[in-house]
C-alpha cells in the first residue's frame, strides 16, 4: 500500500473516537516549515529590525540566516514574521481589555500590543487572520 507508512504515525487514543496523530519531531518541523513557507509572509528586513538578537546570532554564525531561524524556532517562540497590519476597530472590539488600556494610556496602540504580546496571547489582528 502506498500510504502504509502513514499508518505508523496514526493511533486512535482519544476517548471521543477521534484520532491522535503522532509523528517524529523532525517530520512535524518539516511540515510546519512547509506550511509557513507556503504562506509567504516572512519579511527578512522586518524580522532583523524587530529581533536584533537574530542579527547577532547570524553574525556569530550560530544560525545560518533569519528565515531559517523563524521556520525552525521563531514561529514556536511566537516571533512575528512580518509586519501584520492590525484592524484597530476589530482588535479593540474583540479585546476590550486592550481598548481600556489604550484609553488609560498604558498601551500605545492595538498594533503595538499585537506585535509585543498579542500574537503570543493568541489574539487575532483581523477577522481573516491565519499564519498558514
Amino acid at each position: 500500500m502506498q500510504y502504509s507508512r502513514l499508518r505508523k504515525i496514526i493511533s486512535e487514543t482519544n476517548g471521543d473516537n477521534g484520532e491522535t496523530v503522532t509523528m517524529s519531531r523532525d517530520l512535524f518541523m518539516r511540515l510546519l516549515e512547509a506550511a509557513l513557507r507556503a504562506k509567504g509572509t516572512f519579511d527578512e528586513k522586518y524580522y532583523l529590525s524587530r529581533y536584533p538578537d537574530i542579527q547577532d546570532a547570524i553574525r556569530r554564525k550560530m544560525i545560518p540566516n533569519c528565515a531559517s531561524h523563524y521556520y525552525m524556532t521563531g514561529y514556536l517562540e511566537c516571533r512575528v514574521p512580518a509586519k501584520i497590519p492590525v484592524d484597530e476597530k476589530y482588535y479593540l472590539a474583540e479585546n476590550p481589555d486592550i481598548s481600556n488600556a489604550i484609553k488609560k494610556g498604558t498601551l500605545k496602540s492595538a498594533q503595538d500590543h499585537f506585535e509585543v504580546s498579542g500574537l503570543s496571547e493568541g489574539r487575532l489582528p483581523n477577522s481573516d487572520f491565519t499564519l498558514f
